[in-house]
């Protein structure tokens, strides 16, 4: 499928005031290298796209040089390596992944991501081993695992992010040793999870809890 003419695109890199961009897995290819020059770029949201194959390493490499950068989304599969450039935007604050295929190894790079407070990987295919990876990110305030491959045995590799106010679990099933390696996070304030264990009524971890202001089991 035909790309954008680079003449009609060159102007993007002078828009001095730019900050929220939207676009297409369509024009990602051609899109990123240009984005990446916007003195004040704040925010992408990568769109779906019915007919491109994955992002790619080359594509997604084109945002390395921007460093202003706070918020990514996006919802496509993920080529192997592709990640990788995300590992050099130490000013992400925000990154949802959500539905995205990529490789599991790939989410060792998301570990340099130290001033991340947002992280919605939901709908991914990152594992237990894939969830140990995280554990760097002490300054997580979010982070959603809902609808993945993981298990409510692999939060004991997260004690160290003391600092999580919300964490969705959905579809997640916890047991009570599960339930009972929720309790260092002491700032939780929502917590969203599917129980697993022995009493119907109540966890027999909920003792060990925060007191979140929302809880869903």
């Amino acid at each position: 499928m035909a790309g954008i003419d680079m003449p009609m695109i060159a102007p993007l890199a002078r828009l001095p005031h730019l900050a929220t961009v939207h676009i297409s897995r369509l024009h990602a290819g051609d899109l990123l290298p240009q984005l990446g020059q916007l003195p004040v770029l704040k925010s992408l949201c990568i769109l779906p796209g019915s007919e491109e194959g994955p992002l790619t390493y080359h594509e997604m490499a084109g945002l390395c040089a921007a460093q202003t950068l706070e918020h990514v989304s996006l919802s496509e599969d993920i080529a192997d390596e592709a990640l990788r450039p995300l590992a050099n935007l130490y000013t992400l604050r925000d990154l949802r992944l959500t539905g995205s295929s990529f490789s599991g190894q790939d989410i060792a790079y998301l570990a340099n991501l130290t001033r991340l407070e947002v992280l919605d990987l939901s709908e991914t295919n990152i594992s237990d081993q894939g969830v140990q990876q995280l554990a760097p990110l002490i300054n997580l305030r979010s982070l959603s695992l809902s609808y993945t491959q993981m298990r409510g045995s692999s939060l004991t590799a997260l004690q160290s992010l003391t600092r999580l106010q919300e964490l969705r679990l959905f579809q997640i099933p916890l047991d009570d040793a599960g339930v009972q390696a929720l309790a260092p996070f002491l700032e939780l304030r929502q917590l969203f999870f599917t129980y697993a264990g022995t009493d119907a009524t109540k966890p027999a971890g909920a003792a060990y809890l925060p007191e979140p202001d929302r809880l869903i089991a």
